[in-house]
């Protein structure tokens, strides 16, 4: 089904998270994304009948400026998400050519998600900006403006919906061989030198230069990988116990060396 409805008017948004999405105190929302041959319902089937719970958040990737398929595909998801909060990893691969009209369509399909019965949005847009792999990393003023131009769009026109900062993991920070990773010759090169010594290394601050500010960001995310426990990683290891709070909290020292300054 497809529906062409359009609000024009702008919506009162309070600060903060939009309602629905915040769970209760000292509780946490599981989500999944699933594998791109599942759907919504066939994984939300399996964890039920394994004896779990239907997931509180289902995760998908579109690119943007849209394609006919990425469009097919986010209404898709959406008529199925059975009542779980829908996380959009948008991904401008044309970084340059992301405007306005842009973040106004993928601003409607959550505008109409919620309208039609559905939770909410979070819109995970140019995620991992610090690393040095997609169009849009380590360009500060460039990321913040069009990411501070899709939370504008999205205010407008949504009332439970937000966005999420959703950074990488700083260990291997600046990401030196990356096909984006910044280069002294850039002009931006400057901005990710936060401590002023002409050159950006793991001393410089990997998070703050991308920061678009606090009425913006509704949610902070991060992307924490496991690569083995000794070079050259790709071992199938089992984790150490609580890796990942560790690496979240920022106090990791273990077989994957020390982690902290990250």
């Amino acid at each position: 089904t497809t529906t062409t409805t359009t609000r024009t008017t702008a919506v009162v948004r309070g600060p903060g998270p939009g309602r629905g999405m915040v769970p209760p105190d000292g509780k946490a929302l599981l989500g999944f994304i699933p594998d791109w041959r599942d759907t919504p319902q066939g994984l939300n089937g399996r964890l039920v009948a394994a004896g779990g719970l239907a997931p509180g958040a289902l995760g998908m990737f579109v690119h943007t400026p849209m394609r006919d398929s990425d469009r097919h595909a986010i209404q898709g998801f959406m008529e199925r998400a059975m009542g779980a909060i829908v996380v959009v990893t948008a991904e401008p691969f044309e970084f340059d050519a992301f405007n306005a009209s842009d973040a106004e369509e993928l601003a409607g399909f959550c505008q109409r998600f919620e309208e039609y019965g559905g939770s909410a949005c979070i819109i995970r847009f140019m995620h991992e900006m610090n690393g040095g792999w997609y169009p849009w990393c380590q360009k500060p003023s460039l990321f913040k403006e069009k990411f501070r131009l899709m939370a504008t769009k999205l205010y407008q026109v949504t009332r439970r919906s937000g966005m999420v900062w959703s950074v990488n993991g700083g260990d291997g920070y600046p990401f030196l061989g990356g096909q984006y990773t910044a280069k002294p010759s850039d002009p931006w090169y400057h901005e990710l030198d936060t401590n002023g010594d002409g050159k950006v290394t793991l001393e410089d601050d990997m998070y703050e230069p991308f920061y678009p500010g606090d009425d913006v960001v509704d949610w902070v995310g991060i992307t924490l990988y496991h690569w083995g426990d000794a070079w050259p990683w790709g071992e199938n290891d089992v984790p150490e116990n609580n890796v990942f709070v560790k690496k979240l909290r920022g106090n990791y020292v273990g077989y994957g060396g020390d982690a902290r300054a990250v």
